[in-house]
């Protein structure tokens, strides 16, 4: 914006203020939420904005400069700076509205050409930033660049104006890393660094051990407890021989380079990179801290022979050895499948149900699943979760109702006991010939279900992945449509057309299902496996309602109270003060309807709410 002297005082400052308002968002940006204080006092101070371009603040004439092809306006606001984006307190700049451009004095100044120690020929400076075939990094610090900048074009060499201002080369005693100093190599190469990474960067060496490494490797973490391993693990920038796998990612790892060992479990090492990812690590480094044991809480007491108190229960709970078919009823409270023939205790005084490998689930777990350790919950108590005792599964994603773990962090992960049963290496029916592990967060399709999973076990021979929903599928189940057990068949080669019992349609013999080996009768897995499979069964508290989930066993399906259908789902039904409800998202609905209804101020508004209700049963049968 240019001022000539031809324009008079008035006129300028009209102009100024007219344009004023894209400069004002410029310099609110720059302040953090944690200075709302500043930020509503500069916006309180807008209406004097004129005032510091007074010739009593010091202020001079709009000036000509390199760096900006427009008149710039002197000014003291602390903002980002365009040029280095740095903020300082006491800084002089200059700014100009139209092209929301505010750089600070010593920026707007800077030499044109410089010589640096860093680098042999001349850095020429340029305002428009760095040039596109550029990483557009420093070379010394490793920023990112802004609009000022020193360049060598002949070796595509940059610098930051706050590394060219430096008169040395950055250098660094660091004796967690290693024992002599490090001098940092100004100059973007190709490198072994001790990580295995060929990443090319500006590295730090020792001209003594021939050592070279990414300044990110160069501040890794000593030693480290991860939820994979029960032990230490320690960093070494050299392995040494042997042949090894990564401990997380399960791929080669080459013993010319580095990182974490256990030193009881020589044999287990994980890459750095792999160690410190953001859902392996917690963050602590362990260096110099003397290891604690973990307590161990037992999660019931031996009361007598064949008898035990449950941490779960209030009453005293009876050892049944098994062997013989249970009624499909009686369920675990903990996984919420049926027992069947599995050893399991029982409670005598009321229906509580635990099998004999629920009940010892560990209170405190470290699982491969979370980078904390867990808490077992019981999820049993009313009050549990501020009356909610259904949960949507962090891993799996299943809504569930049974024990859980959850992270003792504020991570708000809540999973489902029968995922934490998965560990690795698996081995599942679906890919018998090799071995899964957790090797990434990444979300992949399940081979053997075909469905996007969120969390996968991951095969890394053939690429197979398989997600938690599958790999904790029951093996084995009953269906009222056969009398002897269904197993679960992956898919097989067929000549004829197989059809469903339960719901007369035909059924892919390439995909999985349900069958019958005695009566050779197919199901589909939806058809077995419904909502309420993963639901325990009896009473629970939702919202400040006390719900049932009943067998759907009658001779003629009852109607759901909220969509007018029939309650279709086989493996249970939702039952809440006298009337039944086919799902979740009918039970949501329901408990949404009766806190408005509640809630109501006058009859005739909770007239209205039915109305509408009902023109939408109506609407959606």
């Amino acid at each position: 914006m240019a001022i000539s002297s031809g324009v008079p005082i008035k006129e300028a400052e009209k102009k100024i203020l007219q344009r004023s308002s894209t400069f004002f968002s410029l310099v609110l940006r720059s302040f953090p939420r944690s200075r709302q204080d500043e930020r509503v006092g500069l916006v309180i101070d807008m209406g004097n904005i004129w005032g510091i371009f007074k010739s009593s603040h010091g202020a001079s004439q709009p000036q000509i400069l390199p760096v900006h092809g427009h008149f710039l306006q002197p000014t003291s606001f602390i903002v980002n700076c365009s040029g280095c984006s740095e903020i300082k307190s006491d800084a002089q700049g200059y700014f100009r509205f139209e092209c929301n451009f505010y750089v600070h004095k010593e920026c707007a100044e800077s030499p044109l050409e410089i010589d640096h120690p860093s680098h042999s020929h001349p850095l020429k400076l340029r305002w428009c930033g760095p040039p596109g075939y550029s990483d557009k990094c420093c070379c010394l610090c490793g920023e990112t660049l802004r609009l000022l900048v020193y360049h060598c074009s002949t070796c595509n060499f940059s610098l930051d104006t706050a590394c060219a201002r430096k008169d040395e080369i950055p250098s660094i005693d660091y004796p967690k890393a290693h024992e002599h100093r490090l001098h940092l190599l100004a100059k973007r190469v190709s490198f072994p660094c001790a990580c295995g990474k060929d990443i090319p960067g500006a590295p730090y060496l020792c001209h003594q051990c021939n050592f070279m490494i990414h300044r990110d490797c160069l501040v890794l973490p000593r030693v480290i407890h991860l939820t994979r391993h029960k032990h230490r693990i320690s960093r070494s920038y050299f392995i040494g021989p042997g042949k090894f796998s990564c401990g997380v990612c399960r791929l080669e790892l080459d013993w010319r380079y580095g990182g974490y060992r256990c030193s009881i479990c020589p044999d287990y090492v994980i890459h750095l990179r792999c160690a410190t990812r953001d859902d392996v690590w917690d963050g602590i480094d362990h260096y110099g801290k003397p290891e604690e044991e973990e307590e161990i809480e037992e999660p019931f007491q031996v009361v007598d022979d064949n008898l035990i108190k449950h941490f779960s229960h209030e009453h005293v709970l009876k050892f049944n050895e098994g062997g013989l078919v249970c009624h499909e009823a009686t369920h675990c409270s903990a996984c919420a499948l049926p027992v069947y023939f599995d050893a399991f205790y029982m409670c005598s005084v009321c229906d509580y149900v635990l099998h004999e490998t629920c009940a010892n689930l560990p209170r405190k777990l470290r699982h491969e699943l979370h980078k904390h350790t867990l808490t077992l919950r019981a999820n049993t108590t009313p009050d549990e979760e501020h009356g909610y005792n259904l949960f949507h599964c962090t891993v799996c994603k299943r809504l569930c109702s049974g024990f859980k773990y959850v992270c003792s962090k504020p991570c708000d992960v809540q999973i489902d006991v029968r995922c934490t049963s998965v560990r690795e290496p698996f081995i599942h029916e679906s890919h018998p010939q090799h071995q899964l592990f957790l090797t990434s967060p990444e979300a992949k399709y399940c081979g053997a279900c075909g469905a996007n999973a969120s969390t996968v076990l991951n095969c890394v021979d053939c690429g197979f992945a398989l997600g938690y929903d599958c790999a904790t599928l029951p093996s084995k189940v009953k269906h009222k449509c056969d009398r002897h057990f269904l197993s679960v068949c992956y898919g097989e080669e067929a000549s004829g057309q197989y059809w469903c019992e339960a719901c007369e349609r035909k059924v892919n013999p390439s995909t999985r299902f349900y069958t019958c080996e005695d009566c050779s009768s197919t199901l589909h897995i939806k058809c077995v496996i419904g909502e309420f499979t993963f639901w325990r069964p009896g009473k629970m508290a939702i919202s400040r309602y006390e719900v049932a989930i009943v067998p759907n066993v009658f001779a003629s399906r009852p109607y759901c109270y909220m969509c007018q259908s029939r309650c279709e789902d086989t493996t249970g039904v939702i039952y809440i003060s006298g009337e039944y409800i086919c799902s979740s998202r009918c039970l949501q609905e329901y408990v949404d309807f009766s806190i408005t209804f509640s809630e109501s101020q006058t009859l005739e508004m909770a007239l209205d709410h039915l109305i509408v209700l009902d023109f939408e049963h109506i609407s959606h049968s």
